[in-house]
């Protein structure tokens, strides 16, 4: 597209996306800190931060050994 209407659409695309991954990811946590069990909502953050970090590098190690 030559007009300005591809980059809206692209970012209107990648905020929905990220939106939605937000609530998939930090729905669980938001209800153990309401019902007061704040050490498994923190344990359950950073659980996830550190699989998507663990899966990320293995994504980039893929994609550098079979380019």
């Amino acid at each position: 597209m030559n007009s300005t209407l591809g980059p809206i659409f692209v970012l209107m695309l990648l905020s929905t996306s990220v939106l939605i991954c937000a609530a998939l990811v930090l729905y669980k946590p938001y209800k153990l800190f309401v019902d007061g069990k704040k050490k498994e909502a923190l344990d359950t953050v950073v659980s996830t931060a550190f699989w998507l970090f663990i899966f990320s590098v293995l994504f980039m190690g893929g994609m550098l050994i079979f380019k």
